[in-house]
């Protein structure tokens, strides 16, 4: 029983099986217009409701199709179309689209026989005539719907309402009347078509657009949907061209041709991309439809604005030179007198006055060659996912010979570009300007979608002379919104002096753009001027690392350069890169770390009666990497002037002996070597005769820095402090030079304290007593310290680790600060 029911089950299964093959084999395929079987020449791969009237102009080509539609199952065909030769000639046949290899996935075969040429040709062959005879694999699964071949045709003459027929005389056909349609098999009927290149009088077609304003950023695709549309029976070719009002504005038609059926409409889309060094501005373009003699024009307008779109090219407009560009010689040659090396490749931004003068002061790219030798520039970059278009600016210079220039846009797949071109001279045989402008290239590079590619600019000359091919403004642009940029990077102050042992901080802002919130990561790189080893060069340390910045916001980032000890004297450049999953952006710091870097304090202990003492004590830390000197502590005030040494024996840079040697030799002045300070004291006593009221005393310290090459003494930018004293008339009771704060103020306290404690109580008193122990004790301490000499030796001390860079001195009573040469520097405290 279980084995007839299992018996039961599988012959259920098969019937099922084959059931639904029977279904979906039976299933009609969707079909256009008439639903009849029918064999029919169009312009589509379907059969329209009414035949169909084709145009073009002449000296074009037209390819028809011809086309079965409802038909039943068949594995062969022969066809022959005619059409009168004078006006349209045939040219070609082909099988290629053939629905005949769909039921197997294998091509068609077949002959064919144009104009009574080819392979079995019959009698109904001739001028006009084209037979083609094809055959498949295996039969067509009915209902047949497709195209079964193409033919093209070249419009010779004008006609109107020339016939497109099935000729007739065939003795085998799938149609009455002999109609030399044969599917050996199903029987069918026939819709033929006409062919009209003369436009009725009065008629006319329009053209209109979905928009004829954008606002976009620079660098950016805007794109237009372009409608036409015939009136008064037109039909006919229409070419379209666009032209704009700048050199950096390109656009470009998916169709640049559209056909015009009778009193049909019909579109293409129009891109618009103008370059990333373009300026903001208002920019227009002109689309102009031409059929024949009618011709009707669009206009459009573009708002550029600042901001810039993304950009998949790093440097692209060479300003940071060949950063991110390599460069290498295909052939090269030795010239000249001396000999020099070509190709020369550079980034310049003159080649000379016939430079266009929109692009004087740019930088762009320049390969110089003579004597046919070549070379290149080369960049790999991501392809955006979307697709996108690559866009630069050539031009050329040469007088004699030839001059060729290539792109070429590599990865894997079909999407591969490779250009040759020659550049558009601006200078003429002659060697005088042109006035020719740069020319603006585009090219689609969405086939590598998403691939990384190399992207490389070639150039070969073949002159006695120089000839140079120029590159500027080179941009890869993504498509559709993908060009947005989401933020922006800044970075502030754009350059820092940080001497050695101090820090420098500067800021970096990332600001949304366009609504977007996003999340930035950011990368500090630090690249030296000068050479070095990778262990030698600063680091950047980033407060926050990513940085979430909301739609609409901005986001401040602290970022410290640190120098070391050991930092080499140098300019230092720092890169903060930007990345989103949309785009990169990077903003530049400058850092100079000084060769010559003098740290200050001055601390002052000043008296506040007549016949008291003053006292200024400068702490003075070397910095930089040459040694310096002090020739002069010098106090002024309105009752007298206070020097620590004369440095009259030394005015200015006046050498004393000749060049190369050390210039005003003072063997008194304190040298600090590299890393070292010394604390100076100078002190004074404030005559009796001085008047009271508010005093200014403003010290002066001069001081030398020693350049190795030649050996000779260069003047730092003074020192100057102004500090504010209220000075009374009553003299102190002991007024000796250096004893620090007076007794008048011990007596003052003491006052103070003996009315606390007589006020609130003696119960404070024990704890009023030890104050006035401590601070009799702090005042002993503080009379000893200040008893020192006017010049104190050189001492060691410790750099300062908490300094900071080198600011304007602004504030008219600095206390401490930090010297640079040649710039009035200081350290807030």
């Amino acid at each position: 029983m279980t084995s007839s029911r299992r018996r039961f089950a599988n012959v259920a299964a098969v019937i099922l099986i084959l059931t639904v093959v029977f279904i979906v084999g039976a299933a009609p395929t969707p079909a256009h217009g008439n639903l009849a079987p029918m064999v029919c020449i169009s312009i589509a791969d379907y059969c329209p409701t009414t035949p169909s009237t084709l145009t073009g102009q002449q000296g074009s080509f037209l390819t028809v199709y011809v086309v079965a539609q409802s038909v039943g199952s068949f594995q062969q065909f022969t066809i022959s179309v005619k059409t009168n030769a004078s006006v349209l000639y045939p040219v070609n046949a082909s099988l290629a689209q053939s629905v005949m290899s769909a039921s197997s996935g294998y091509p068609v075969s077949g002959w064919q026989c144009i104009n009574g040429v080819g392979a079995n040709c019959g009698s109904v062959d001739g001028p006009g005539i084209v037979t083609v005879d094809g055959y498949g694999y295996y039969p067509t699964i009915a209902p047949t719907n497709g195209i079964l071949f193409t033919a093209t045709y070249n419009v010779t003459g004008t006609g109107a309402n020339t016939p497109i027929t099935f000729p007739s005389g065939c003795s085998s056909t799938s149609v009455l009347n002999g109609i030399c349609v044969n599917l050996n098999g199903p029987t069918t009927t026939v819709q033929a078509a006409s062919f009209s290149n003369l436009l009725p009088s009065g008629s006319d077609f329009t053209i209109s657009s979905n928009s004829t304003s954008v606002t976009l950023p620079r660098g950016m695709i805007a794109n237009f949907k372009i409608n036409l549309t015939g009136a008064t029976g037109f039909f006919g070719t229409i070419s379209l061209a666009v032209r704009s009002s700048s050199y950096a504005i390109v656009g470009w038609f998916s169709s640049s041709v559209v056909t015009l059926q009778v009193n049909s409409t019909a579109s293409t889309d129009l891109s618009l991309l103008s370059l990333a060094a373009i300026t903001p501005g208002s920019y227009n373009a002109t689309v102009t439809a031409t059929a024949g003699h009618i011709s009707h024009s669009l206009p459009i307008s573009m708002n550029i604005l600042a901001q810039q779109g993304v950009n998949a090219i790093d440097n692209g407009d060479f300003s940071n030179g060949l950063a991110y560009w390599t460069t290498a010689a295909t052939y090269g040659v030795s010239y000249g007198f001396p000999p020099r090396s070509y190709p020369i490749i550079q980034v310049t931004n003159n080649t000379d006055s016939c430079t266009p003068r929109v692009l004087q002061g740019s930088q762009f790219l320049d390969i110089w060659n003579t004597l046919g030798s070549s070379g290149y520039a080369e960049e790999s970059f991501t392809v955006p996912r979307g697709g996108a278009e690559l866009a630069f600016l050539s031009w050329g210079w040469i007088t004699s010979g030839s001059e060729s220039a290539t792109v070429t846009v590599t990865g894997s797949g079909v999407g591969e570009v490779s250009d040759n071109f020659v550049p558009m001279s601006i200078v003429n045989g002659t060697g005088a300007c042109t006035l020719s402008l740069p020319e603006m290239k585009v090219y689609d590079i969405s086939g590598l979608a998403g691939q990384t590619a190399d992207l490389r600019f070639s150039a070969e000359a073949y002159t006695c002379c120089r000839a140079d091919s120029l590159f500027a403004d080179v941009m890869v642009a993504p498509k559709g919104s993908a060009g947005l940029r989401d933020f922006s990077i800044a970075a502030s102050p754009g350059s820092l002096t940080v001497p050695r042992t101090t820090n420098g901080t500067f800021t970096i802002t990332l600001t949304s753009l366009n609504g977007f919130d996003t999340s930035v990561e950011l990368n500090a790189t630090v690249a030296a001027a000068s050479p070095m080893w990778p262990y030698q060069i600063p680091t950047v340390a980033l407060v926050q690392n990513p940085v979430v910045v909301g739609g609409g916001k901005s986001v401040s980032v602290a970022a410290i350069f640190a120098a070391t000890k050991t930092t080499p004297a140098s300019s230092y450049t720092i890169t903060i890169l930007g990345t989103t999953s949309r785009m990169q952006a990077t903003a530049t710091v400058t850092v100079n770390v000084p060769s010559v870097a003098l740290l200050y304090e001055i601390r002052v202990s000043p008296a506040d009666q007549v016949g008291g003492s003053v006292v200024f004590v400068n702490n003075l830390t070397n910095l930089g990497t040459l040694p310096s000197r002090i020739i002069l502590v010098r106090v002024t005030t309105d009752f007298g002037t206070f020097t620590l040494m004369d440095d009259s024996e030394c005015p200015g840079n006046t050498p004393t002996v000749q060049l190369g040697n050390s210039l005003c030799d003072l063997p008194n002045a304190p040298v600090i070597s590299a890393g070292a300070n010394i604390r100076l004291t100078l002190g004074f006593v404030i005559p009796r005769s001085t008047g009271a009221g508010l005093h200014i005393l403003t010290e002066t310290v001069e001081w030398q820095f020693q350049n190795p090459f030649p050996i000779i003494w260069e003047s730092g930018d003074n020192i100057i402090a102004h500090f504010q004293v209220s000075i009374s008339a009553n003299p102190s009771p002991s007024p000796q030079p250096s004893s620090g704060p007076s007794s008048q103020l011990i007596l003052t306290l003491v006052g103070r304290m003996m009315s606390f404690a007589k006020d609130y109580g003696p119960v404070f008193l024990a704890g009023i007593l030890a104050t006035l122990g401590a601070t009799l004790l702090l005042v002993r301490r503080l009379q000893k310290t200040q008893k020192n000499p006017l010049w104190a030796s050189p001492q060691p001390g410790s750099l300062d680790s908490n300094s900071v860079p080198c600011t304007r001195c602004s504030s008219p009573i600095p206390v401490t600060g930090l010297f640079c040469p040649n710039c009035g520097y200081r350290r807030p405290r």
